[in-house]
């Protein structure tokens, strides 16, 4: 019995001593774990804090990067507004020019369909101005010739106008350059007054040598055609004489004297 106790006893105190250790094992693995947990709590707390000053300072490069992203594009904003504002102009200008070329096509129309036309005044050219008309008058005279009947030719007494004027004063239009012959040719073509004439080349003129079948010497030794420009005898054929405008030219038989008798006595 005693044996019994003493076993029981041992028994005990092992189990005691095995308890005992256990425990203790078990508050050193307690101890070991909390240490480890606190030094992972405070490496954790640690790194919590980098990243706690990490995530700032990231933050704060972000929130600098935000704002200059935002300035570009602030930025950005203004220059497209910029040439929005220019698009928007140019073709509020091209609007207006599309208006008005639009107005004015509608004016034109709205002018056809009314029947009225707009005087296109870039088309109006000034007249050309007239070429001025040349004009002088000739007129043909025998008068000299009846106060010589005696000494006219035989059978052309018919031949003498018994006022003395085989053409009176007729105007005769010409051109720069025609000479006294040339007008007097035209004036005698257009009564139907017959004329004769021949070249002299020694003159380098025309002479006259009978008009109305009247010719020299038909009234005596010194008769024969003359012709006088506004009261003056020249003292060459009519062909050299050019014509100038309101010319007076005056043909007359003179039969005494070599043209005396017709107030040509220096001829």
């Amino acid at each position: 019995m005693k044996k019994q106790n003493i076993i029981m006893i041992v028994i005990i105190a092992i189990i005691a001593v095995v308890v005992i250790g256990v425990g203790v094992k078990l508050h050193q693995g307690n101890s070991v774990s909390t240490g480890g947990s606190s030094a992972a709590i405070e490496q954790e707390g640690s790194l919590s804090s980098d990243q706690i000053e990490l995530n700032t300072d990231d933050k704060q490069d972000s929130q600098t990067t935000g704002a200059d992203s935002t300035d570009v594009e602030d930025g950005t904003k203004t220059e497209g507004d910029i040439d929005t504002k220019d698009d928007v102009q140019s073709e509020s200008r091209d609007d207006k020019d599309t208006s008005s070329d639009s107005n004015s096509q509608d004016s034109s129309a709205d002018a056809e369909n009314s029947g009225t036309t707009t005087p296109d005044n870039s088309a109006t050219t000034a007249p050309e101005p007239e070429e001025e008309t040349l004009t002088c008058t000739v007129t043909i005279k025998c008068d000299t010739i009846l106060n010589n009947m005696a000494n006219l030719t035989p059978g052309k007494e018919g031949l003498v106008p018994s006022s003395g004027y085989i053409l009176g004063k007729t105007t005769i239009e010409f051109e720069e350059g025609d000479t006294a012959f040339d007008v007097t040719k035209e004036a005698c073509a257009n009564a139907g007054i017959q004329i004769e004439y021949s070249f002299t080349p020694a003159y380098n003129s025309y002479y006259v040598e009978g008009i109305n079948n009247l010719y020299e010497f038909d009234c005596g030794p010194d008769s024969g055609w003359m012709y006088k420009v506004n009261g003056w005898f020249p003292n060459y054929g009519s062909s050299s004489y050019e014509v100038q405008d309101g010319d007076k030219i005056v043909w007359c038989y003179t039969c005494v004297g070599l043209g005396a008798d017709v107030g040509g006595s220096n001829y």
